[in-house]
């Protein structure tokens, strides 16, 4: 797998977008032209032979290339098609490229019927009778290809519709097969899409259970390339998504700690800049809000299931539908762990090889005749290791035969060839400087930002560090990465260490060091060289005292780098401490000074630091760095985070270039040097847990953020209104009472953070065009009526506002407002009535005094998410049901609920846990969940959620009800996937949804489920294989029992599938096993205080469905569940009974077949009579069919 510089292998060699295959006689100058200019009116490229072939004359060599060559395939079938030998021979090529290649098939039915076609029964039959007397040789591969085509989705014309529009809507098919198809390219990866494949089908897209899955193989093998292109493709369909790269380096020893590298992952998670939790856990809050989020992350290079760990990456900490992906260079780290499934990362075969080395050395997609010889000897080198192929290939690009005969010849005289010599043909061809620089960021910058690290090498190679850094990507020595880092592979960076060691055999006399031994005893004896340019340390390395000679580094006058660094932030590393005659000097070459845990108490007088320009360094010892003035025009950076002594900054005003000031963790900081002269001071000024800062700085006019939390500052001066380009301003944890008037001024200011400023009693001034206000946990008792001028303003904030007492009514003017939380308003007792807040999509009232709410609030037609659980309502008002967006409702401990209104049709989550006097849950109506049936499948959510644990006083109305909504809902989902194929399709959602989740306490199966069983296994028949009978899914039951005096919860659990067959025609066919993940989506973990019913759904994609209908007759199921705390009992937990129905895409069709049984439940009923099928209808109500529906779609077939 790797990048080419143009398209995939798969569209460039592409000639036509459409192949169409037809019998002239029927359809030529009918059905098939106008198709055909249809599709050349929307630009699609389409083959079409209208040629008539003399009877008996083979398929031409051209016509099979031009199957060979085109992306779509579409087979019309028609009354004579199989009469012509040539069609058939045809169908068996695009048979053979969608079984090799992957073509994409699309059969259209023209007046036949796809029954007749798969069993050979009328004009087939006939045509076959022929074809055996004549070309027997070829009738079984004719046979089969019908078979498999006929079986696949596509289009039938039965006169039903006029064809104008049945075409039109089969170009528009057409359209989108190919716009997936290009956007699907990954820019130009070969060899990607088969793994991809194979990757997304562990990854079991669409799912609603969190899945966690591995991809191992050996360095350089694509894992990375790989996880990122499926990062990229899937990417839109989550909520939120982060690449982690390299967690192997970020946490590199067993005892690393984590916590700010896990605080770095959940600010990305949760949109939440600059998050930082700083304790070992994670709160619960910060749990719960993670629970909600369907995620995508990708953890690249993990070397230790224990780094995962410290991350907390497991699946109860993620929200439903949940992917994360980890690759790692070794299998046990993951089969250790609790990842879903594993992939094996291979290298790429021969043909993929030539076409990556090809367009690195040739720049085309295939071998040069004069150069095949010699490419081939370099690709046997290579061994299909695509970042071998890569360097290889740029190495020899544009060289002579000479050259190419020089470089094989270099490669054999290493006896033991590796992949790090062959990446050293590479470096061998670079300039000087490039070697340099290549040299730099392999010991010293790998993993850093491209701008730090240019500007550092820039001081260091007169300003060629853009010129040669952009060599080296070219060259694939460097890879830009999408964060704009500098990214390197394993391979390439041990190369780089291999060329410095082999400078001398005296460690002291290489250019760089990074061998921690190496390096202390150096600096420990004074003992270094001129020739000394870098040092690295990794702290984490050592575990003891290193005491440095007092002239360590007098000796090394060509020192441009220090990096003295731990970078597991572990706090558990050695240190090196300075001897009673503390550090006499510094070289002055200095360019990037980098010391974490450093025990000096200032840097020595005699520095000079002109030519420093990244300057880095924390610990408790330090005091100070320098005394007067010093020439400082080339810093950029300085970082004196976590110094925790240190009391003053020196004057800062001949660093005009400075661009980040880090101060975050200076307890002892009292005040901070003017700055007001620091014009390129615009990106930020961070300083975290500031507690003796007692005096807000002078800042630039044109800074862009402002962070100083924890601080003793109480009160921000009038000059604030100066800061014209401040966007965002964070003085959480502070003593400030309020916001100088001036704030109003600061019209770029967009986002204001006050929380947990305890001083802050009056709602605080801030601008008009302000967007995120947050105020949470501060002692304000009122918000004032001018709130109404914030016009802008799109997310409020004062959750844990506990003096709040109500709203004003002017804040029905907010226009702009999308989020609103107030839980943990304990004394908010009434909600206004808003009335032109149009745009509300979260209203959070949960654990507030609010018991009863106003029908205005449900003229927020946009409003998505509505908390009110742990508050005191009573009633839930009937107008809800206009809340036509209203997808979660949280009431979960609303201890004074005694019944549920109708509620709105495309609600997907209703968590009404622990509602102890909860007694009536309606029966909702059929075309409620028509409707939510395909608000699921339109946007890819692949379950509902009705959950009502621990409701013991629901009656038995209401726990019919609850049982016939759950099988409706799953039957409507069936529907609509049913009649809605083509729109599915144009979604690319891959699996059929589970439909549904639902508990509710009980110990008995309802009756509607007829395949019972008292324990947790159970064995159904499936229906015969024929074309009126689809497998869709399963509908599932199980009664979970507690055996114990414990309360137990339950994040989840699994069906083991095992499917097989009796039939004699079919006993070649391998047993067939699947497992089937379900887990609740909000809460996480549900607690269960008795036995419980949980009701639930199965599906497996188009592909693995069909497959089942077609090829087995029996599935044998095992239930399991998942406690959330894995160290208690789990043996205590048991499935003791289990129900299942099987789902047919013709029974939710059909409209002249009504089930006679009655949804009626009662918890202690007798369970009836096996069923070997069942269909699933709504009490007194039935489904629509296509007589029913004005001027039906044309079908879709599946």
């Amino acid at each position: 797998m790797a990048f080419s510089s143009s398209a995939s292998a798969f569209l460039t060699q592409a000639k036509h977008h459409v192949f169409l295959s037809f019998r002239g006689e029927d359809t030529r100058n009918t059905f098939l032209s106008h198709l055909y200019e249809a599709l050349k009116g929307k630009g699609i490229g389409a083959y079409a032979d209208f040629k008539e072939l003399p009877r008996g004359e083979e398929i031409s060599s051209a016509l099979l290339e031009a199957i060979e060559k085109s992306m779509i395939s579409v087979i019309v079938f028609s009354q004579k098609y199989a009469t012509s030998s040539w069609c058939l021979d045809e169908l068996s090529k695009i048979m053979e490229c969608r079984d090799s290649r992957g073509q994409l098939v699309v059969p259209i039915f023209y007046h036949v019927n796809p029954s007749d076609i798969r069993k050979l029964k009328g004009s087939f039959e006939e045509a076959f009778v022929d074809h055996e007397r004549n070309r027997i040789d070829k009738v079984k591969g004719w046979r089969l290809a019908l078979t498999k085509a006929a079986g696949l989705s596509g289009w039938s014309i039965a006169g039903d519709k006029p064809e104008p529009s049945v075409i039109e809507d089969i170009v528009k098919d057409i359209v989108n097969k190919l716009d997936r198809l290009s956007k699907g390219d990954c820019e130009g990866l070969i060899g990607i899409f088969p793994r991809m494949e194979q990757i997304k089908s562990l990854l079991c897209f669409g799912g609603e259970d969190v899945r966690i899955i591995g991809i191992w193989g050996m360095p350089g093998i694509g894992k990375t390339t790989l996880a990122q292109a499926i990062y990229d493709e899937v990417r839109g369909q989550f909520e939120s998504c982060y690449f982690l790269a390299d967690v192997r380096e970020k946490l590199e020893t067993p005892a690393a700690n984590a916590i700010t590298l896990r605080d770095q992952l959940l600010s990305q998670l949760l949109n939440q800049h600059g998050l930082h939790i700083g304790t070992p856990r994670m709160p619960f809050f910060i749990k719960d809000r993670l629970r909600r989020k369907k995620v995508l992350l990708v953890l690249d290079d993990v070397n230790d299931w224990d780094q995962l760990e410290k991350l907390e990456i497991c699946h109860d900490h993620f929200g439903s539908g949940s992917r994360i992906i980890i690759t790692s260079r070794n299998k046990q780290v993951l089969t250790n762990g609790s990842v879903d499934e594993t992939y094996k990362a291979k290298g790429l075969g021969y043909n993929d090889s030539i076409k990556l080395f090809s367009l690195r050395a040739f720049n085309q997609n295939g071998l040069v005749d004069d150069y095949k010889d010699l490419s081939n000897k370099f690709l046997e080198y290579a061994k299909g290791v695509p970042l071998a192929l890569k360097v290889l290939g740029s190495t020899v690009c544009e060289k002579n035969k000479a050259y190419w005969e020089s470089a094989l010849n270099k490669l054999k005289q290493h006896s033991d060839p590796k992949i790090h010599d062959v990446l050293k043909i590479s470096f061998d061809g670079l300039e000087d400087v490039e070697k340099k620089i290549f040299l730099d960021i392999a010991i010293f910058f790998k993993g850093c930002g491209i701008h730090s690290v240019t500007k550092i090498l820039d001081g260091c190679y007169n300003g060629t560090a853009g010129w040669a850094i952009t060599n080296l990507v070219d060259k694939c020595l460097l890879d830009d990465t999408r964060e704009n880092n500098l990214g390197m592979h394993d391979l390439l960076q041990e190369m780089g260490r291999i060329i410095i060691s082999s400078e001398s055999r005296w460690p002291e006399e290489c250019s760089r060091l990074w061998n921690s031994d190496d390096v202390c005893k150096m600096l420990k004896n004074g003992k270094g060289t001129k020739s000394v340019e870098g040092i690295l340390l990794d702290l984490s390395q050592i575990n003891h005292e290193v005491q440095l000679h007092p002239r360590a580094f007098a000796r090394m006058p060509n020192l441009r780098i220090i990096k003295f660094y731990n970078p597991t932030l572990s706090r558990e590393s050695g240190m090196l401490v300075p001897s009673d005659q503390g550090l006499e000097s510094l070289p002055d070459e200095l360019r990037y000074f980098h010391w974490e845990n450093c025990m000096l108490k200032s840097i020595p007088s005699n520095f000079s630091p002109k030519n420093l320009v990244e300057l880095r360094l924390s610990g408790r010892n330090f005091e100070q760095l320098w005394n007067g003035d010093q020439n400082l025009e080339n810093l950029r950076v300085l970082d004196l985070s976590h110094c925790k002594n240190l009391i003053r900054i020196p004057s800062l005003s001949a660093s005009k270039n400075i661009e980040q000031l880090k101060i975050s963790g200076c307890k002892s900081l009292v005040e901070l040097p003017s700055m007001v002269h620091l014009k390129s001071l615009r990106f930020r000024l961070l300083g975290y847990g500031l507690k003796n800062l007692k005096k807000f700085p002078e800042l630039p006019q044109h800074i862009e953020e402002l962070t100083l939390t924890c601080t003793a500052i109480e009160e921000i001066p009038e000059s604030i209104g100066f800061l014209h380009q401040l966007v965002r301003l964070n003085m959480s944890g502070g003593r400030i009472h309020n916001l100088p008037s001036t704030t109003i001024q600061l019209h770029a200011l967009r986002k204001i953070s006050l929380q947990s400023c305890r001083n802050i009693t009056n709602f605080p001034i801030v601008p008009e065009n302000i967007e995120h206000l947050v105020l949470g946990y501060t002692p304000i008792k009122e918000v004032p009526s001018s709130i109404s001028r914030l016009k802008n303003l799109a997310s409020f904030v004062m959750y844990g506002c506990t003096r709040l007492k109500s709203l004003p009514t002017s804040i029905c003017k907010l226009k702009s407002l999308v989020f609103l939380d107030l839980r943990g308003c304990s004394n908010l007792e009434c909600f206004p009535e808003i009335l032109e807040t149009k745009r509300l999509k979260y209203l959070g009232l949960s654990k507030t005094a609010i018991t009863e709410l106003s029908s205005t609030i449900f003229r927020f037609v946009p409003l998505e998410g509505l908390d009110l659980s742990g508050s005191d309502i009573v009633e839930i008002p009937k107008s809800i049901k206009q809340l036509s967006n209203l997808q979660y409702l949280y009431l979960s401990n609303c201890g004074n609920l005694e019944s549920l209104p109708e509620l709105p049709p495309c609600l997907h989550f209703l968590v009404a846990g622990n509602c102890r006097s909860l007694k009536r849950v309606p029966q909702w109506e059929h075309a409620h969940f028509m409707e939510a049936g395909t608000f699921l499948l339109s946007h890819q959510i692949g379950n509902s959620e009705f959950l009502f644990n621990n409701c013991f006083n629901l009656d038995g109305d209401a726990v019919n009800n609850i049982v016939a909504n759950v099988q409706l809902i799953a039957q409507c989902t069936a529907q609509v996937f049913a009649m809605k194929s083509s729109e599915v399709a144009a979604y690319n959602f891959p699996r059929y949804s589970n439909g549904f989740l639902s508990c509710f306490p009980g110990s008995k199966i309802p009756k509607t489920f007829k395949n019972r069983s008292k324990n947790s296994s159970i064995t159904v028949k499936l229906g015969p294989a024929c074309s009126s009978k689809r497998f869709l899914g399963f509908l599932l039951c199980i009664v979970v029992n507690f055996k114990g005096p414990h309360k137990f919860k339950v994040c989840g659990g699994r069906c083991q599938y095992l499917l097989t067959t009796e039939r004699l025609d079919r006993l070649d066919r391998d047993p067939l096993e699947l497992t089937h993940h379900w887990n609740w989506n909000a809460p996480f973990c549900i607690s269960f205080d008795s036995n419980h019913v949980i009701l639930f759904g199965s599906g497996f994609g188009r592909e693995i469905n069909e497959s089942i209908n077609n090829h087995f007759d029996e599935a044998s199921i095992e239930f399991y569940v998942t406690a959330c705390d894995f160290d208690s009992n789990v043996e205590h937990i048991i499935v003791q009974k289990c129900g299942v129905n099987v789902l047919y895409e013709d029974a939710v069709r059909s409209n002249d077949k009504e089930v006679a049984s009655s949804t009626n439940y009662r918890a202690n009923d007798e369970e009836g009579l096996d069923d070997p099928t069942t269909t699933i209808r709504p009490r007194h109500r039935r489904c629509f069919s296509s007589d029913e529906v004005e001027e039906p779609e044309p079908k879709r077939l599946k």
